[in-house]
């Protein structure tokens, strides 16, 4: 309907214009002087057959829009014509003539009587013709032919008709413009049927909606219901099995009681007599401890400062024997060298001799060839020597290593010889610790007359006698520390076990509430992560949907970053046509944006709202990409009304309906513009009064002002 309204009033606009003649204010001051302002036209008041609108303006043309005026204003406009060519008629009365079918003024009706005689007179002798060429030797003098196409067909001539007129096509245009009211009309009935449904609809939805928060409601407090009669039954059945159970267990102890003191009364006696014993021999053994902690220790400071004695002789003998050896390593390296200096010396001679011998005994030629072949045995030799050094400091390196490996391993063993040392002494000393014990165990069995053989069993091997003396002492402060016997200790039990059944009744009920608590966390968590799944994959299917949509291929989803989708975090992947990236960061700032914008709109589809702002979102796309960023947004425009704000050029086009459609502009000098030069304007004065700035020359498609 908005559309049609709006193609309505342009065509009313343009009609407004033609109906001001124009737009001169000259002639329209002519007529308010003459009494015409007010006037219909003759174009107003006629109707013509579908089709022939164009012949009937080609026969007509300016005196389609002439007016109705009296012979007394007719002969004023003699004396003074109007600024324009202009047109008036002087209504007589009807001739009655009878039309053929082939005549024009057959295609004409007026509902006004006075235009009658106008337009018999007028389009008198003229016919009209699906074919004119058939027509042109058969045409009589007095009678013309017209086709559709406006071209005039008469005895003398042919007049071709190109429509260059202000009026021309007023009678189509008149007619579209009734048809676009009944249109309105019927549009208007729709809506209003329309918006009577869906109110009924909408108080339909609040009536289910308020059933469903009702049933919902009774639903919760049936399970609430449920739930507590549950908890209810639980804590009966537990505290019947809890109550057979402490009866049992009373019994139970009352009976262990008794035996534990009897028992208890057996042992106290028992330790008691044993106390008195381990207290009589803890003196004596305290008393041989002391003697021989002091042996002891005079026996430690003397070993001591003999071993310390001993480590340094030891190294020092061992210094001594090191550079012994090196002593006698370097002189058997120096006899080595001498014997070798001398061998060398002694060859050197021979030689010497040898070649004087030689010298006296060959020619310079010889001799020459001789030194050139010395020469080069010398420079090959020098290089074996070479190569021999390389590989006698390689080997005095490795040997170099294999002495300080030596040497490392020697020192290594210093400790270990120390190491076996102490062993030897702490095995000595063991040993004689043994003796020791074995004969305060033979004094103190002929003094207590006690029978080994029970102890044997319990006896752990290693076992020192630090630890036994600290047993024996751990053992009297624990004696010493139950003191009397309490006689209230049954009374204080059965006090502390009712005292414990309170708080385990307690501790029950509190397990309980927690386990109420838990269920219902686990429920609310049930259905928290339904509904966020559901969200989820609606919205990733929107985004997979309109990425492909914005881009022009290419696909996107969202990937949850966790296995929990309570504590998952979400992941965006969007691969373009033609790229394979991995992550939304290795994109440009543009497929940034677009990705966005996709992303926010399968948001939007989830719960859409009837408005939508957009302010600047097309900012950093080019030319291809808010064309279809454009093209989504008005397919979603069908759901929603979008308020938009936008510099760009491509998405300001979007105001204007898609079916917006104008006559072409005729003017010949726009018809001349080629498409490289369709920025300049249009040379015609008519062609911008006719058509308003934003209309779209369906001549050249882009152009923004012809």
């Amino acid at each position: 309907m908005t559309e049609t309204r709006a193609r309505r009033d342009a065509l009313q606009q343009l009609q407004s214009r033609v109906l001001q003649h124009g737009g001169a204010d000259k002639l329209g001051a002519w007529l308010e002087r003459r009494g015409l302002a007010n006037e219909t036209p003759l174009w107003r008041a006629i109707h013509v057959d579908q089709g022939w609108e164009t012949a009937l303006e080609a026969v007509l043309r300016e005196r389609l829009t002439a007016l109705a005026a009296t012979p007394e204003v007719a002969a004023q406009a003699l004396v003074e014509p109007p600024p324009t060519m202009f047109a008036l008629a002087l209504h007589n009365e009807a001739t009655g003539q009878v039309l053929g079918a082939d005549a024009l003024r057959a295609k004409v009706r007026c509902d006004d009587a006075r235009w009658a005689s106008v337009l018999d007179e007028w389009l008198a002798g003229v016919s009209v013709t699906e074919d004119l060429g058939s027509r042109i030797s058969q045409v009589e003098a007095g009678c013309s032919w017209v086709n559709r196409d406006g071209h005039l067909l008469s005895a003398h001539g042919l007049l071709l008709y190109v429509p260059d007129a202000s009026t021309h096509g007023v009678i189509e245009r008149q007619r579209e413009i009734e048809e676009l009211e009944a249109d309105l009309a019927r549009h208007a009935l729709d809506e209003e049927t329309a918006r009577q449904a869906h109110q009924q609809a909408e108080r339909l939805l609040s009536d289910h909606q308020a059933q469903l928060a009702g049933a919902r409601s009774a639903v919760q407090a049936l399970q609430q219901q449920l739930h507590a009669a549950q908890v209810e039954a639980l804590k009966l059945k537990q505290e019947q099995a809890r109550c057979d159970e402490r009866s049992a267990q009373i019994s139970r102890d009352l009976e262990e009681i008794a035996e534990g003191e009897a028992n208890e009364r057996i042992e106290l006696q028992r330790a008691e007599d044993e106390a008195r014993g381990f207290r009589q021999q803890l003196e004596a053994a305290r008393a041989s401890l002391d003697q021989v902690m002091e042996i002891q220790r005079n026996s430690d400071t003397a070993l001591r400062e003999a071993r310390s004695q001993e480590q340094a002789l030891a190294r020092e003998a061992q210094e001594v024997r090191f550079t012994e050896r090196e002593c006698v390593g370097k002189l058997e390296d120096n006899a080595r060298a001498s014997a070798t200096a001398r061998g060398q010396l002694e060859r050197v001679a021979t030689d010497k001799a040898a070649a004087e011998a030689e010298r006296n005994g060959i020619s310079d030629a010889a001799l020459q060839e001789r030194l050139q072949a010395a020469l080069t045995a010398r420079q090959e030799r020098e290089n074996l020597l070479a190569t021999r050094r390389n590989a006698l400091e390689e080997a005095a390196a490795i040997l170099r290593t294999l002495d300080e490996d030596r040497l490392r391993i020697e020192q290594s063993l210093n400790p270990l010889r120390e190491r076996i040392n102490d062993l030897r002494m702490k095995e000595q000393a063991a040993q004689l610790n043994e003796e020791q014990f074995v004969e305060r165990l033979a004094e103190v069995h002929i003094q207590s007359e006690a029978d080994e053989a029970p102890l044997l069993a319990e006896l752990v091997p290693g076992l020192k006698e630090a630890a036994l003396q600290a047993d024996i002492l751990r053992f009297t402060e624990e004696i010493e520390a139950l003191g009397p016997v309490n006689l209230a200790a049954l009374e204080e039990l059965e006090t502390a076990r009712e005292r414990k059944g309170y708080l385990d009744a307690q501790s029950e009920d509190l397990n309980q509430a927690i386990g109420t608590l838990e269920d219902a966390i686990r429920r609310i968590d049930y259905e928290t992560r339904e509904q966020l799944q559901q969200t989820y994959d609606t919205v990733n299917g929107h985004f997979g949907t309109l990425f492909p949509q914005l881009f022009g291929g290419g696909e996107a989803r969202l990937i949850l970053t966790g296995d929990e989708i309570l504590d998952a975090g979400i992941q965006v992947l969007a691969q373009p046509p033609g790229k394979k990236n991995s992550s939304i960061h290795l994109l440009s700032g543009g497929e940034k944006a677009l990705t966005a914008t996709a992303l926010v709109f399968a948001l939007f589809q989830l719960n859409p709202a009837p408005f939508c702002l957009l302010d600047e979102v097309d900012a950093p796309l080019d030319d291809t990409n808010t064309e279809r960023f454009c093209a989504m947004v008005k397919r979603m425009s069908q759901q929603t009304q979008f308020l938009f704000i936008s510099h760009n050029k491509i998405a300001m086009e979007m105001k204007w309906p898609s079916n917006w459609s104008a006559s072409p502009c005729r003017s010949r000098a726009c018809r001349a513009w080629s498409r490289s030069t369709w920025k300049r304007r249009c040379a015609s004065a008519k062609c911008l009064k006719r058509l308003p700035s934003s209309v779209v020359c369906s001549d050249y498609p882009g152009h923004s002002v012809c």
